[in-house]
Parts: structure tokens; sequence; C-alpha cells
């Protein structure tokens, strides 16, 4: 009344009951969170199956049916409610779909076996599931064809009977033991993947057979001409310079009583380092108090104490260079280091002070961070990561999962035949694919056990080299907006991996940033 009165005053009978009727509706609608042709839609259904019911205990006469439900009624009673059209699905819930999407996707290295839902995920409606496994079966079709395995990398199917009463006699040895442990993974998945065959097709007797795959071409690594050339050398600074800075730097050391001799010069890229000996006598810690007054004789930006160089008897001083030489990649790879390199998961990190190349082993780090502020060089690390992991590695060796939130980075690498899966560009995706690399994690340990391992080295020696497993680097940029968005389950994830995941050969690689410069 204190709504309706005043409106009635104002507008009249016709307009308020209108407006009011209205808004009783958008209140039904928004209660039910269903569309209103859709809540018209269930109470019809629902009326005509309780006036069906009320004909048959003879509650309603016969002349007021409706006539279809009469001409159900002369022996064909209603067994159900007319189909109801799906309500579109709220953002929520296809995001979580496309997490586990991506998460089934992204099962065992070797096959894409479509797995089956988790009990605690609610049953999936047939239409929905039929459009997820038409999805999924779609992806796999196109990773097979990009590793080059054709149309179909499934198993010959083998009944569930022959795998559990036929044991087949084999020797009790490493080899034929891997062989029996895959035989039967081989076995399971080919049994998920003519369920989902199933499924797509539920009208047909049986699902068709798989295409035979076509040979698989050998991988031909990008060649350096790719990378632009080693930019041209900058002159190096004469003599003169040389020995006017040494001189400028004893002079300063002896003002303040100090005896030092500049013993070696050693130029890098980016920063000139002095080698200084001092007396017999002299403390270290007086050089180091004295690096303001040296950054002000030499006229430089900043000057870097390194007490004592690490295995030399001698304290480093670090001067910025004037002018910074740039260091490409295709003149770090382009080493024999590089390339007689043992591990699988070398990578290049670029020249240190004194101008070597340096090189690291991802699987020595187990894992690496990457951290520092905007325009840091990040983003360019990270590209110089894969760009080492792609020329000295085949997709059978390694391979990658990308995430990228801010979807310009890593979106460049999308055409590499080495992703398990597209690079990820949805955060609400991120949680799928870390729950993905958990369960391959898991299933690559079931595997050791099964055959007496201890990690991925130790089981590839024992099998062939088909059945070896390639390693799986896990790439993930801005982790920070990861941590908005998907906080707790990115953070739980990350854990487990970075604690259990060597052995594996499961790696991360994560570049972060905070807002603030410390």
């Amino acid at each position: 009344w204190l709504f309706g009165a005043p409106l009635y005053t104002l507008v009249g009978a016709a307009i308020s009951t209108l407006f009011l009727i209205t808004v009783a509706i958008v209140g039904v609608v928004l209660l039910v969170d269903q569309p209103f042709i859709e809540i018209v839609r269930r109470l019809h259904a629902r009326s005509r199956a309780g006036a069906s019911a009320l004909q048959r205990f003879g509650l309603i006469p016969m002349r007021d049916r409706d006539p279809a439900l009469a001409e159900a009624g002369r022996g064909r009673a209603v067994s159900r409610a007319l189909p109801v059209p799906a309500a579109p699905e709220p953002e929520s819930d296809r995001a979580q779909r496309a997490g586990r999407v991506a998460e089934r996707a992204l099962g065992p290295s070797r096959q894409t076996a479509l797995d089956l839902p988790d009990d605690d995920e609610p049953p999936a409606d047939p239409e929905e599931a039929g459009t997820a496994n038409k999805l999924l079966r779609m992806f796999s079709l196109t990773r097979n064809w990009r590793n080059g395995r054709g149309e179909a990398e499934d198993e010959p199917e083998v009944p569930v009977d022959e795998v559990e009463q036929t044991p087949e006699p084999v020797p009790d040895a490493p080899k034929e033991r891997a062989r029996r442990a895959t035989r039967q993974t081989a076995s399971r998945d080919a049994l998920a993947d003519s369920d989902a065959d199933a499924e797509l097709s539920p009208d047909e007797d049986a699902p068709l057979a798989p295409a035979p795959p076509l040979p698989i071409p050998k991988y031909v690594r990008p060649p350096l001409t790719l990378l632009k050339d080693s930019p041209l050398a900058v002159s190096k600074r004469s003599q003169t310079e040389l020995t006017d800075r040494i001189q400028t730097i004893e002079k300063t050391l002896e003002q303040f009583n100090i005896g030092a001799n500049v013993v070696e010069v050693a130029s890098g890229p980016s920063v000139t380092r002095y080698e200084i000996q001092l007396a017999p006598g002299i403390k270290v810690s007086k050089i180091v108090s004295l690096a303001d007054n040296l950054a002000m004789s030499l006229a430089a930006i900043d000057v870097r104490v390194e007490a004592p160089i690490p295995g030399k008897s001698a304290i480093g001083l670090e001067v910025p260079n004037v002018t910074p030489v740039m260091v490409s990649l295709r003149e770090c790879l382009d080493q024999d280091e590089f390339r007689n390199a043992t591990s699988k998961l070398t990578v290049a990190l670029g020249k240190d002070v004194s101008g070597q190349f340096r090189y690291a082993d991802l699987a020595r780090m187990p894992h690496l961070l990457i951290g520092g502020s905007t325009n840091s060089g990040k983003s360019v690390c990270l590209n110089v990561l894969i760009a080492s992991l792609v020329y000295r590695n085949s997709p059978r060796d390694v391979q990658m999962l990308m995430i990228d939130p801010k979807r310009v980075e890593l979106s460049l690498w999308k055409d590499i035949p080495h992703l398990m899966h597209p690079v990820v560009t949805d955060v609400k995706q991120a949680s799928g694919v870390f729950r993905a690399a958990l369960r391959e994690m898991d299933r690559r340990y079931d595997m050791f056990a099964t055959l007496g391992t201890r990690n991925i080295e130790g089981y590839n020696e024992k099998v062939s080299a088909e059945e070896s497993l390639p390693y799986l680097v896990l790439i993930v940029d801005e982790l920070a907006d990861l941590m908005m968005q998907q906080g707790p389950e990115i953070e739980t994830s990350i854990c487990r991996l970075a604690q259990l995941a060597r052995a594996t050969g499961i790696h991360l690689i994560i570049a972060t940033q905070r807002p603030s410069v410390d």
C-alpha cells in the first residue's frame, strides 16, 4: 500500500497496475535466475503434467482436458514432461568448465585421454558433456597433427577382459616391466577414448575405427639465421683511458693511507672490473667503505665493491661502462659450450662481468623465479629461456605449458610444436592448467613406482625411446595478476610442484613483479 497508493494517485490505475506487474515479473526472474520465457515454459509443462495426473484420477472431466492430453489418456499415459531447453550457462560455471576442459585435455604427455569426472563434480548435462567431448576430440586431433602424428594417436582398443584375465607371461626384466606398465596405461586410455567416441555418436552401434597414424617426421631445429646477427663490437677503450683510470683508483686509495695496486682489468658488456690487490696489513672493510669516494673520483654513476672475488685473492671494483655493448642471443647459442652441454634443459643467460658466456641448467635449479620492476627485462629473459629450449630440444624431449595473463608476451610462441596446450591467456583457466600438471606429476610417480626408479632419468634409461617421458616446463608470466584473481588455488599448486615435481621432470619458470620499486 505504501508503494502502490502514491503511484495510483500520480499516474492512475492502468499505468500503476502495469508497472507493478512488470516489477513483480522482474523480481521473479531475478529470484529464480532464469529467463522469463523459460519460467513460462516450465509452468506450462508442469500445468499440463498436473492436469494429466488429475484426469487420470478422474478429478477433471474428460471434456475439460486439453486435446493433446485427451489422446494420451486413451491408453498412453504421459510418462514425463516435455524436454525443456537448458538455460544459458552462468559466466562462473562456464569458466570452471573451461578450466576442467583444459585440465582433461592436458592429460598424459603422449596421449590425450578423456578423464572421467571427479566424484565431487555434479553430473553434467548430456548435451554439455557431448559438446565438451567434441571440443576435446578436436583439440586432440589438432595437437596430434601439430606433432606430426596424423589424425589419431590412440592405441588400438583392448577389451577389459583381455587386460585383466589374460596375463601375458613376460620375463621379470626392467624393460619388460616398463612395456607392461605402458600397455596397461594405453589400454585404460583406449577405453576412455572409446567411451568418449560412444558419447559423440550415441545413435551408432560402434565408434569409428581410428585412422592409421602417419609417419612421424623428424624434428628439424630452427637455424640460427632466424636470429639477429651479433652487433658490431664497440672499439675497446684506448690504453691511455685504462691507464688513467687505474692511476685514479690507486691515488684515491693512497689518499686514505691504503696501499693497493690494480693487477688486472676485465671488461664486460656493461661493466669493467678492476682487480685490486691490497698491501699486507690492510683491512678489506676499508675499501668497502670508500665506494662513494671512488665513484666520485672516477665520475661514475655507481661503483660496486666485490670483496673478495670468489676464487681469487683480490678485491673487485666494478665500474659501469659509458657505452654498454648489446649481447645477442645468437652469439650465446652459437658456442660449443652450449651445443655440447649434457643437460637437455641448458639455457643461455648472457655474458658475465668478465665477458664470458654463461649458461644454466634448469634441472639443477630446479625451479626459477624471475623478479623485477617494470621494464627491467623479465619478458626478454623469458623469451631467451624459451628460445634456448626450442633450439636445443625436440618436442619428444621437452614440452611446455605457458600462462600469459598479458596476452601479448608468450602468445608469440603459440605455433611451436613443443606446446602441450595452446598458450593460456584467460586467468580463469590457469588453475585448470596447474591441476593438470599436478595430475601429470602423480601419474609419473606411479609409473616410476611400477618400474622401480626414482626419477625421470632412471626411467628413461630403462625404457625404449618411444616410451620415454619428456621434460615438462611450466612458464608463467605476471604471477601477481594470477594471485589477485585465483590466489589460494594457484599458491597451493605452486607449492606442491616446487616440492615434488623435480624428480618427475616438471620444472617451473615464474616471472612476477610488485608495484613498488623495492
